[in-house]
């Protein structure tokens, strides 16, 4: 990667070294073996066309770029195996050249004060939009992983780093590429995520943060610590490639599914019967029949759920109040102080303005609820969140 040799500033004028005078050339100390083991210095000469550079490279994205391609197709070796360099010891030599010593091992270079997002649980949505904002030379993680981020290029987010094996783009097999490489983050790993989706760690390693400095790193989206609660425990889940869809609108029964798998995934008694409209063997039959069984859904006049219409803001106050049973009371109709509150349903008045008294549901506007409008992901999402603080008191 780089060679740091000591600079012999001494000549005198017009002394040769190695019996040449140093027109062009840098006069150098190179280190030796001595015949008995020891060590000594030797002049030597460097023409100066060779990439040097005196003192640490300055650093810049274009320079971060030019070490790092520098590798590019040299062989991958584990722990320092085979004499070559794994993915973290290769980016750690990297930002050597620039002065900055990282920690050999990426678990310990995450602890540092540095700008950082984890991205653990987030859509790849969201990971995009960062990575949008990040320059050349972001360092980028997965369980297992380091690799440095290049850019975006045709709508593609390029990485190179220090690869053992990947899921082979043309047989879907695994593929020991056991090499530095350069591709986009689509590519698979060998448990078939792409590389986006498993991306945990975003951070700028050549940024110092001093304590109470603010991270110049982008804001993330307003629901981002609700999604996090809802993919961490697992009550909604991404789609292919990892995309949350926040603005997807959430159906009747993925919302008692997610209901059912905060309760912990209970059996309903033998006894309950689902409604005319549901398949027993529908993916959310058993969360319907608990939810039923509690009496959190009713179902209509005939006997039916609907269980793919829309999920409205009445129907998730609602639903989360029936979920306490008798634990919560009801607000009162004087919490409802909006301007569209008489479009609120009478069987929901009691529970929207129980939501709204305590945080859980909040106005679409300063003055507006709009209680018959559909619920998306990303509001599911916070909507869950609040809930879950509110019940633990």
């Amino acid at each position: 990667m780089v060679t740091v040799l000591e600079r012999i500033d001494s000549l005198e004028p017009d002394e040769l070294v190695i019996n040449r005078l140093p027109l062009h050339n840098y006069a150098v100390y190179l280190p030796v073996r001595r015949d008995d083991g020891g060590y000594k210095k030797v002049p030597a000469l460097i023409n100066a066309k060779e990439n040097v550079s005196e003192g640490y490279l300055p650093l810049t994205s274009e320079n971060i770029c030019m070490v790092a391609l520098g590798a590019l197709g040299d062989a991958y070796g584990w722990g320092g195996g085979l004499n070559n360099e794994d993915c973290t010891s290769y980016l750690r030599n990297v930002y050597a050249c620039f002065g900055i010593d990282l920690p050999r091992n990426g678990n310990w270079q995450w602890p540092l004060s540095m700008p950082k997002i984890d991205a653990t649980y987030m859509g790849t949505e969201t990971k995009e939009a960062i990575l949008d904002e990040m320059l050349p030379g972001t360092l980028l993680t997965f369980p297992g992983h380091q690799m440095m981020y290049l850019g975006k290029h045709d709508g593609n987010y390029y990485v190179i780093s220090c690869v053992s094996s990947i899921m082979s783009p043309n047989s879907g097999n695994r593929q020991r590429t056991r090499d530095t490489q350069i591709n986009a983050l689509d590519l698979k790993r060998a448990n078939g995520q792409t590389w986006i989706q498993a991306m945990n760690h975003i951070y700028i390693p050549w940024i110092y943060l001093e304590e109470g400095e603010e991270s110049p790193m982008p804001p993330l989206p307003w629901y981002q610590e609700g999604v996090e609660f809802c993919l961490k425990n697992k009550l909604l889940s991404n789609y292919e490639g990892g995309y949350f869809r926040p603005g997807e609108i959430v159906s009747r029964a993925a919302a008692v599914t997610a209901l059912w798998k905060a309760a912990g995934s209970p059996k309903a008694p033998e006894d309950t019967e689902l409604f005319k409209d549901v398949s027993e063997d529908a993916s959310y039959a058993p969360a319907l029949l608990w939810a039923r069984a509690r009496g959190i859904v009713l179902g209509d006049e005939n006997d039916c759920f609907r269980p793919d219409e829309p999920w409205t803001r009445e129907q998730a106050a609602v639903m989360l109040f029936r979920t306490g049973g008798e634990e919560y009371d009801a607000a009162g109709g004087e919490s409802m102080a909006w301007k569209d509150a008489d479009q609120v349903s009478c069987w929901a008045s009691d529970a929207l303005a129980w939501a709204c008294l305590n945080g859980i549901i909040t106005g679409k506007t300063d003055s507006t609820i709009d209680p018959l409008d559909p619920v998306t992901r990303c509001e599911a999402a916070v909507i869950g969140l609040r809930y879950s603080q509110y019940a633990k008191g």
